[in-house]
């Protein structure tokens, strides 16, 4: 038996470490080494369920990877963590991200697992349940729509809700998450609410001073990159006027420079309306 401290400490250690681009990657494929993830995800520990979900982050970039994760059950206890403490709903978040990142097939079984939750519990509580559905969804399209479609449950439901977060990363990484599943899934996310929120709270992501406003524009970028509805939303939005003046404010870090030109480029690629805004500021 280990001192919890101890395990503690050491997870805290090693949580650093795979923040780092040049840390080993976890070969969580095989079998063992999956079983031990899975220990880490399942700890009462938050640091121990965060070196967990560091470990996805970090490692996690094949299709294979993601499929083998999810085929594990590793997505319902993220689902579970992200009612946790602030650092484990950041590190979700973060891992979600590299889970769902351009495959559609796992972004769809996350879905569908928030619908099993709604049936879920003994055979009582199930039969009652189906029992209930059956009466609100009974001739009634729109129920139906609402019931299956991509907002209809409690996780994806719950990363939305993290967007009003009190704590400007995890309204980031809530952004981020939320971009990533719409940007594999075009189906979901369709909502014009949705989008302009995004916009919004990007938009207003680059007003802080710390490492949140250095990485607001990527995320942006990575929102409008090729979407002209999106672009028209951010030019509403004066996203334009925005970027330009975080420009003005001068001796910017190099990774919000970047960024920023970044955005810019990918704001202007479609429309001629953003285009002539860019240079009517002159900056």
């Amino acid at each position: 038996m280990f001192d919890l401290q101890v395990v503690d400490a050491s997870a805290r250690s090693l949580r650093m470490i795979y923040q780092s681009k040049l840390a080993p990657k976890y070969e969580f494929v095989q079998e063992k080494n999956m079983e031990f993830l899975i220990s880490l995800i399942n700890s009462e520990c938050e640091n121990v369920t965060g070196l967990g979900a560091s470990i996805i982050t970090h490692s996690c970039e094949t299709s294979a990877e993601q499929r083998a994760l999810c085929d594990a059950g590793v997505l319902k206890k993220l689902i579970s963590l992200l009612e946790g403490s602030l650092s484990q709903k950041n590190a979700t978040l973060e891992s979600l991200a590299a889970v769902f990142k351009n495959n559609p097939e796992v972004i769809s079984k996350f879905v569908g697992l928030e619908n099993e939750r709604a049936v879920e519990g003994s055979l009582s509580q199930r039969d009652s349940s189906l029992e209930s559905l059956g009466t609100v969804l009974k001739n009634n399209p729109e129920s139906v729509s609402k019931f299956v479609g991509p907002e209809s449950g409690s996780a994806l439901s719950s990363i939305i809700e993290l967007t009003k977060d009190r704590y400007a990363r995890t309204r980031l990484l809530a952004c981020m998450c939320l971009i990533v599943i719409r940007n594999a899934s075009p189906n979901y996310l369709q909502d014009i609410g949705i989008k302009a929120k995004l916009v919004c709270l990007l938009l207003e992501l680059l007003d802080d001073p710390g490492q949140v406003g250095d990485e607001a524009p990527f995320v942006f970028s990575s929102l409008v990159a090729g979407k002209e509805d999106l672009q028209k939303l951010a030019f509403e939005d004066n996203a334009i006027k925005k970027f330009c003046n975080q420009l003005k404010k001068g001796q910017l870090h190099p990774k919000r420079l970047q960024g920023i030109l970044l955005a810019l480029a990918d704001l202007c690629s479609k429309l001629e309306s953003c285009r002539l805004a860019f240079l009517s500021l002159k900056v």
